[in-house]
């Protein structure tokens, strides 16, 4: 769980620089969304909550549960 609503995202090697961050809440609304270019580290302030976070990229996607408390 994520603590004072900010979160990092640390993305490996799987991803290239065509890739897309997309937070989700629990109701399925867009509350984030970031194209990422050559970065791999970014820090986001959430309010606390449940969330979805779906990474996309050319080759590759994952998609992980979030708390924030």
């Amino acid at each position: 769980p994520a603590t004072n609503g900010y979160v990092n995202f640390n993305l490996g090697d799987a991803f290239n620089n065509a890739t897309t961050l997309y937070i989700t809440d629990i109701q399925g609304r867009l509350v984030y969304t970031q194209k990422l270019g050559s970065s791999r580290t970014i820090s986001i302030g959430l309010n606390p909550g449940m969330y979805l976070v779906k990474v996309v990229s050319n080759n590759a996607s994952a998609t992980q549960k979030l708390i924030v408390k």
